[in-house]
This record gives C-alpha cells, sequence and structure tokens, in this order.
C-alpha cells in the first residue's frame, strides 16, 4: 500500500511517518509539505496513492483544496484520512461533502486511534480480510 501523508508541521509529519513505518502494511511512504507540493507528488508518482493523510491547514493549499482537486483531477475515489487542530462546521460540511466524515483524526491523537482508523480506510480498499 502507498501512502501520502501531507502536513506542514515537520515534527507531526515525521512522527506520523515514523508511526506508518512501525505498522509495516505501507510499501511507499511519501510525504509533502502543503497541498500544492502533494499535487505534485501525485503527478510525480506513478500508480498515484493509496491513501492520503493530510492536515487541513496549511500554508500554500491547504487539506481542503487538496481533496477537491485531487477529487476532481486525479481520483474521484481516492481514499483520505484527515488529521486537524480543529475544524469548523463549515470544514465539517465540506468534508461531509466528499464523504469523509467517518475519516477525521483530531490532533492530538493517539496511535491506536491511528490505527483503527487506517484498518477501517485499508478494509474500504479491500486490504484486509
Amino acid at each position: 500500500m502507498k501512502v501520502l501523508v501531507v502536513d506542514d508541521d515537520r515534527v507531526a509529519r515525521e512522527t506520523l511517518i515514523h508511526i506508518l513505518e512501525s505498522v509495516d502494511r505501507f510499501d511507499v511512504i511519501a510525504w509533502a509539505k502543503n497541498g500544492e507540493d502533494a499535487i505534485e507528488s501525485l503527478a510525480a508518482f506513478a500508480g498515484g496513492f493509496d491513501l492520503i493523510i493530510t492536515d487541513i491547514n496549511m500554508p500554500i493549499m491547504g487539506g481542503l483544496q487538496l481533496i477537491k482537486e485531487v477529487r476532481a483531477n486525479y481520483n474521484s475515489c481516492q481514499k483520505f484520512i484527515v488529521v486537524s487542530g480543529g475544524l469548523s462546521q463549515k470544514d465539517r460540511g465540506v468534508l461531509a461533502e466528499f464523504d469523509l466524515s467517518g475519516h477525521i483524526l483530531a490532533k492530538p491523537y493517539n496511535i491506536d486511534r491511528l490505527i483503527v482508523m487506517i484498518d477501517k480506510v485499508l478494509s474500504e480498499l479491500n486490504y484486509l480480510a
């Protein structure tokens, strides 16, 4: 499974990558520091990513715009996990429109909750029996 981690906070991004590496379910773990860099990674990475884990509040291009761009121009069925320190009702409404209400993980999150969320997405992708 290939995952792209998108977060402008270097410590949060590196911590998440370290957790994902320890889970041993991912063939490729790539990262980007904002939505614009993530779009470049999608364009450059043949076959795309099975999962994108993104923060919402980032400079240049935030997570909501990233989700809109990916769903409109790359993969309308792309799986996301959204991590955020706080979401407005408007943000929650946009995520609901993309059927991502059940894929939101509040920061700070614990490892067990992250693993449960990843397993949920993997099962949706039929990676788990």
